[in-house]
């Protein structure tokens, strides 16, 4: 464990698994305060059991981040719980069904 995040706190977003969970872990292991949102109830909790089994250092949020409503709730919870917020990391995926180069603004949407 470091402290090279010591005092921070941070948001990561897509953090029920892949690069956002072992980004969460990484933030915790180097002493932030993490807060993982992800849509998916079973893959929040999953990753928070694996990251920060006593919840000390995390905040599971279940939200859907491309809805702007939700992704302001989910900042509020975690200032609310951590008093603060100085790291974000969308690592939230999209899924598009083709090629990116032929994706349209409504297909991103």
């Amino acid at each position: 464990m470091g402290d090279r995040l010591a005092g921070k706190v941070a948001v990561v977003t897509g953090g029920g698994g892949g690069i956002g969970a072992a980004t969460a872990e990484l933030f915790v292991n180097e002493g932030a305060l993490v807060a993982i949102v992800d849509p998916v109830a079973d893959a929040v909790a999953g990753a928070a059991a694996r990251i920060d089994p006593s919840g000390a250092k995390l905040l599971s949020i279940v939200r859907d981040i491309g809805q702007e409503a939700e992704a302001e709730r989910a900042i509020k919870e975690t200032v609310s719980r951590f008093g603060q917020l100085d790291i974000l990391v969308t690592a939230a995926g999209v899924r598009l069904y083709g090629p990116i180069t032929e994706a349209t603004a409504e297909s991103w949407n």
